[in-house]
């Protein structure tokens, strides 16, 4: 007799499906993190991008603090034993709206993930205050020491900003480099974690020098659609394109849909009524303006002014963006240069020759920039979006023309000072804004533009129509005439894309005639400055349908017919608008409205010229001679 085999029980089969199960998940997740590892390291850390420091600290010493209100003050370490000996915090008069508790402390630093050829020297600064989150008013200067024994002839010292939750290292804004005394000067208008490295000239900087370095920042995916239009409120926005386009691209890393995508609605491959977009930068700029021109005072009045600082700029631009991985802000000012009574060639400034860039990438002698005035377009512009300007790492930026050429460009630039983006606006506030550009920007800081006539429900008989309506706010009323002024954007017979500006009145009010085809006319209005593209405040379509009567027939359901222009004069005594069809004796209905308080009358049809009176009683007189002929 011969046994069967034992059967496996059920208990068995379970089991064995659960290991197998578990072998099959493990794979899937083996592959699925190899995949991302993969794509990170093919798509991220080819293209550059910020770097990740991983840093520990070790306790915390406070060295020196003091309570300090709205008239400033001056915080210094002075004990020799002290490794911050030389430090120094001073706060300028109204930086603080009240008294304020201020620290300077230090924590000592255990490096886990640093490149060889970066060394951090000394410990982590810490600087706090009451109010952490809250910035100052006006720059702070930051004075701190560093070992310069432990540098060499063409090394600098930098002083960056350490972020706890990201690991990114942020460059700071410097106002002075002692190499004498080994003291450097930043300004901020936050307070954080300070950390001093120094970047070997034979390692990572040498190789940038040599091969070039790449932030991966590209202008078509991070920069913005929109140019640099400014608004009723600033002579131009590209401070605030440029730092917001570097820290979208820092702290969100290309979304799905790239930042240059994000705000294009409506048209295209039109601008003005990117709303969101122009609001976003406008309001970012009205921010950090008045921190920024304090900026200026601050270099002369922390330091020795531009004319000492020149040879150090250079150097910091591309080892700031080798040590932090993040593109480089960069302001460009047009100075004459003259003789003080110290020997010093100081810079004097040219008025309104200033602007901000974006510097991202070095290759081949050149730094290439991203610049607000010119955003990517696809085809024939192309080239012209490529901006770049010849730099050496020991002489600097040659001259720079922001515009087509050197010879037509009134924007030229041979003063280039980089500093931090959020030197100026704190990164909670940038987050706060670009959360409120993305729902809209329902709060009403801007303006809207309010149409009174036509409305939506009106048909037009005549072959052009006057827009009426108003924009209007306390900040739009402050702002200057120069950006006082209504376009309107329309199809002709001879163009797809015409252009009429009226100025708008003091009141907010605004009329503009606008010539109409037959059917559905889009009219785009756009509150600006005088020149096109320039001073945006508000957007609004108008969409008006123009019809053709026949001779026989009715008018219009929508309105009453009149028999004459007597009829219309009494109704036009009682009603502030009025707008009604007249029938012609010719045949025909005219068109009869009144548009202003004066009640200056027109009557028109399709065929004829309009006839316009200024005196009321001559407009009644020859509107009835006009009907009775």
């Amino acid at each position: 007799m011969i046994e069967s085999a034992p059967s496996w029980s059920k208990r068995n089969k379970r089991i064995l499906l659960f290991c197998c199960s578990c072998i099959l998940i493990l794979l899937v997740c083996i592959v699925v993190v190899t995949t991302g590892y993969w794509v990170y390291y093919t798509y991220f850390k080819s293209r550059g991008g910020p770097l990740i420091y991983e840093l520990t600290l070790e306790g915390y010493n406070l060295e020196e603090s003091d309570s300090i209100d709205f008239n400033g003050g001056v915080i210094k370490v002075n004990d020799t034993s002290s490794p911050l000996y030389g430090a120094k915090v001073e706060i300028a008069e109204g930086s603080l709206t009240e008294s304020e508790s201020v620290e300077i402390g230090y924590s000592e630093i255990q490096i886990v993930n640093i490149p060889e050829d970066m060394e951090i020297l000394g410990e982590m600064v810490v600087l706090e205050k009451t109010k952490k989150d809250e910035l100052f008013n006006y720059p702070v200067a930051v004075t701190l020491p560093f070992d310069k024994s432990r540098v060499k002839n063409g090394e600098l010292v930098g002083v960056y900003e350490y972020d706890e939750d990201t690991g990114y290292l942020q460059s700071t804004t410097l106002a002075d480099y002692d190499e004498e005394n080994g003291t450097i000067t930043i300004l901020i208008t936050h307070f954080s974690k300070l950390v001093r490295i120094k970047v070997s000239i034979e390692g990572k900087l040498k190789k940038a020098i040599s091969n070039g370095y790449d932030t991966g920042f590209r202008v078509n995916e991070d920069g913005f659609f929109i140019s640099n239009w400014g608004s009723f409120e600033t002579y131009g926005n590209c401070l605030g394109m440029s730092s917001m386009a570097k820290f979208q691209y820092v702290y969100k890393k290309r979304p799905q849909k790239t930042f240059y995508e994000r705000y294009r609605v409506g048209l295209k491959d039109e601008e003005f009524d990117d709303e969101a977009a122009q609001e976003l930068v406008g309001r970012i700029d009205v921010k950090l303006e008045p921190r920024f021109l304090r900026m200026q005072e601050d270099m002369f009045r922390f330091g020795k002014g531009y004319y000492s600082l020149n040879k150090y700029y250079p150097m910091y631009v591309l080892q700031n963006m080798v040590v932090t991985g993040q593109p480089e802000l960069l302001y460009l000012r047009k100075a004459n240069y003259v003789t003080d009574p110290n020997g010093y060639v100081r810079a004097e400034f040219v008025l309104g020759n200033n602007h901000a860039v974006l510097a991202y990438k070095y290759e081949d002698g050149y730094m290439h920039i991203y610049d607000p005035n010119f955003p990517y377009r696809r085809g024939a512009d192309e080239n012209r979006n490529d901006r770049k300007i010849k730099f050496s790492y020991d002489r600097g930026f040659d001259t720079y023309y922001s515009g087509l050429t050197s010879e037509g460009s009134k924007y030229t630039f041979d003063v280039f000072i980089p500093f931090a983006s959020n030197f100026v606006i704190g990164n909670r506030e940038m987050r706060d804004l670009l959360t409120l550009s993305l729902e809209g920007f329902s709060d009403g800081y801007y303006p809207d533009i309010t149409i009174d006539y036509p409305k939506p429900e009106n048909i037009v008989i005549s072959d052009s129509v006057t827009i009426r309506g108003n924009i209007f706010s306390e900040k739009y009323k402050a702002a200057s005439n120069d950006y006082k002024y209504i376009h309107a954007y329309y199809k002709s017979s001879t163009s797809d894309k015409d252009h009429r500006v009226q100025k708008i009145s003091s009141d907010g009010s605004f009329s503009i005639n606008v010539p109409l085809l037959s059917g559905e006319n889009v009219i785009h209005l756009v509150a600006g400055g005088q020149a096109e593209n320039t001073g945006w405040a508000a957007y609004k379509k108008v969409i008006v349908n123009l019809e053709s009567f026949a001779k026989e027939g009715s008018p219009p359901p929508q309105y009453d017919p009149i028999d004459t222009c007597e009829e219309l004069w009494e109704r036009g005594k009682v009603e502030y608008e009025v707008d009604f069809y007249a029938e012609d004796p010719k045949g025909g209905w005219v068109h009869c409205y009144d548009y202003n308080e004066d009640l200056d009358i027109f009557c028109k049809d399709g065929h004829l010229d309009s006839i316009e009176w200024n005196e009321i009683e001559e407009d009644y007189a020859k509107c009835i001679k006009y009907l009775n002929q």
